[in-house]
C-alpha cells in the first residue's frame, strides 16, 4: 500500500505511535515493513522520514534519514509467525517494540519528521519490498502510546479520531 503525500504523517516534533502485525516469509534480505520516506532510492534530498525495515540478519530497524536509530541486537523476528511491531516517541525519546517487548535502548529522537507518504510493505528501492504478510496497521499522529513493554493488541483497532489513521 502506498498513499500519496499526506499531513497525517507529518509527525514533526509531534509524539507518534505506528504498529503493524507482520508475517515475515523470507528473512534472508533487508526488506521494509513501513516506509516514510519522499522520492526513490536514486533520490539525494529525502529530508528527514523515517522507515523501519528488517535487516537481512532477520533484526529490526529504526531510521531517520539514511541513520539507523535503533537495532534490535539479539532479538530478531522468525519466519512464518505472526509479529507485533512498533515505534513510538512520547516527548523526545523513540522507543522500538516487537511483540510489546522494547527491543533496543531509548532513542533521543529530536527530528522533526516532514511531510510526506506513507509505504506499508513497498520501498522506495524496490529490491527492499516486504516478503510476507501484514496486518492491522495503525498511525497516530500525536500519541505516543507505548513508553515501556505492554501487551500486544488481539482485537482489531478502534475508530480513529482527528489526525489518526488505522486500519489500512
Amino acid at each position: 500500500i502506498e498513499t500519496d503525500q499526506s499531513y497525517l504523517f507529518a509527525f514533526g516534533r509531534n509524539d507518534f505511535t505506528v504498529e503493524t502485525w507482520i508475517y515475515p516469509t523470507d528473512l534472508s534480505v533487508e526488506q521494509s515493513i513501513m516506509d516514510f520516506r519522499e522520492g526513490n532510492v536514486n533520490s539525494t534530498d529525502r529530508g528527514t522520514y523515517f522507515h523501519l525495515d528488517i535487516s537481512s540478519d532477520g533484526e529490526i530497524r529504526y531510521k531517520a534519514g539514511s541513520n539507523i536509530l535503533s537495532n534490535a541486537g539479539s532479538a530478531t523476528l522468525t519466519e512464518n509467525n505472526w509479529q507485533h511491531v512498533a515505534v513510538s516517541r512520547f516527548g523526545n525519546i523513540s522507543r522500538v517494540f516487537v511483540n510489546g517487548v522494547q527491543v533496543g535502548d531509548d532513542i533521543v529522537d529530536n527530528n522533526n519528521y516532514l511531510f510526506s507518504r506513507f509505504r506499508i510493505g513497498p520501498s522506495t528501492d524496490p529490491s527492499k519490498n516486504y516478503r510476507g504478510y501484514i496486518d492491522e496497521t495503525r498511525v497516530l499522529n500525536g500519541r505516543g502510546i507505548y513508553t515501556s513493554d505492554f501487551t500486544a493488541p488481539t482485537l482489531p483497532f478502534s475508530i480513529p479520531q482527528k489526525k489518526e489513521l488505522t486500519s489500512l
